[in-house]
């Protein structure tokens, strides 16, 4: 333990001094990276990291750096869009993490609801749904999506605008409108309204 802490003291110091101008940026790089990779993961997620480092765990960090940076609510549109952008084949837990973050940008959340022609984002759509940020442009999108699980994921989420319980209320998809008559905060209308609509579906 006291090595580790030691390990993450000579990182902050090093932060100090290129906070400082004392320090270069590839020093900093050098300090990060001599980091275990268990501590590596802990500042992605948790330090308020230069953007410039951030874009450099980006490209050069491991798969579970990035996953864990995907997840700091300090990160930049420009570090969101880029993390989005340069997705390598095994990236759908950095999308998840990304997906879930309160922090990005109604232009991610955006990116993240579009449909995907590869590998399948059914886990994604239903992560991002389930943001507690959700703006209403990207809620309406989600309410009209044709992944299922997404809409049932959007369902349960209690920051909804009336406009999209409305949407939701008459989704043809029964699992749609039992996980919205669970949400605390639905109207009495509404809940009598699911509550005498046939079970169809």
């Amino acid at each position: 333990m006291p090595l580790q802490q030691n390990t993450i003291a000579e990182f902050e110091q090093a932060l100090q001094k290129f906070k400082a101008a004392e320090f270069s940026f590839v020093q900093l790089c050098d300090a990060f990276f001599a980091l275990d990779l268990t501590l590596q993961e802990q500042l992605a997620q948790e330090a308020d990291l230069p953007e410039n480092l951030q874009l450099k765990l980006v490209e050069e960090g491991s798969d579970e750096v990035r996953e864990h940076l995907a997840k700091n609510r300090s990160i930049s549109y420009v570090v969101q869009r880029t993390l989005l952008s340069s997705m390598r084949q095994k990236d759908r837990e950095v999308c998840c993490n990304l997906a879930q973050n309160p922090a990005i940008t109604p232009k991610i959340q955006h990116l993240l609801a579009l449909p995907k022609e590869h590998w399948s984002w059914d886990t994604v759509f239903y992560v991002l749904a389930k943001n507690p940020a959700l703006c209403l442009d990207v809620q309406k999108v989600l309410s009209q999506h044709s992944c299922d699980s997404a809409r049932y994921s959007l369902a349960q989420n209690p920051i909804l605008e009336k406009e999209i319980i409305g949407i939701l209320s008459d989704d043809p998809y029964s699992e749609v409108r039992k996980w919205l008559a669970s949400n605390p905060s639905i109207s009495e209308d509404i809940m009598w309204k699911l509550a005498t609509a046939k079970d169809d579906t």
